[in-house]
Parts: C-alpha cells; sequence; structure tokens
C-alpha cells in the first residue's frame, strides 16, 4: 500500500465519524477508523496497527504530562476566581443617578 492510499484512508474514515467525534467518539471512531483504511487498500492488520499507534500518540502519551500538571492548573484557576471575587468586593457601589434612568427622587 502506498503513502497517499493510507492517506486518503485515514481522511476519509475521520470525515465520516465526524458527527460522533465530539463524545470521543464513544468507541466508534475507533471501529470506524480501520475500516476506512481497509477499504482504501490497506491490509486490515496495518489499518489496525496505524490507528492503535494513533491512539496511544494522540491520547495516551500526553495523558502522565497533564495529569502532572493538574495541580498547578487547579491553583492558577482558584487564584484567578479568588482575584476575581476580590475586586467584586472592592468595586464601588452604584447610587444616585446612575443606579436608575429618570427623575431622582430625594431621600
Amino acid at each position: 500500500m502506498n503513502g497517499a492510499a493510507f492517506i486518503l484512508g485515514y481522511c476519509t474514515g475521520m470525515v465520516v465519524t465526524r458527527r460522533i467525534a465530539p463524545l470521543a467518539g464513544a468507541g466508534m471512531l475507533t471501529l470506524i477508523l480501520p475500516l476506512a483504511i481497509w477499504a482504501s487498500g490497506a491490509p486490515p492488520a496495518t489499518a489496525i496497527t496505524g490507528v492503535a499507534v494513533y491512539r496511544v500518540l494522540c491520547f495516551w502519551l500526553p495523558l502522565p504530562s497533564a495529569l502532572a500538571h493538574l495541580p498547578a492548573r487547579r491553583e492558577t484557576i482558584r487564584q484567578a476566581r479568588d482575584n476575581q471575587a476580590g475586586r467584586a468586593r472592592q468595586a464601588p457601589p452604584i447610587s444616585g443617578a446612575a443606579a436608575a434612568p429618570g427623575p431622582a427622587i430625594p431621600p
């Protein structure tokens, strides 16, 4: 099988499965993609291996790094929320004519 046929099969599989990919495919992407590559002329073993390698490289390989950075990300989010809450407490209250349009009512 040549590289052009493999790329065509891969792209066809991705286009066909775009409707289900927002839910991570629920396994359908992993099932349909090798079939599309196989239909483009790849041997079944090559198609299945190619999809498995794709999954490892795109999901499982970055996972340990993402999990290692998760505590720092949570701290950054906590600091942003604290800063936002602090600014909300410091905001001046709305009073007088700026509070509501119309004639001012004396207190």
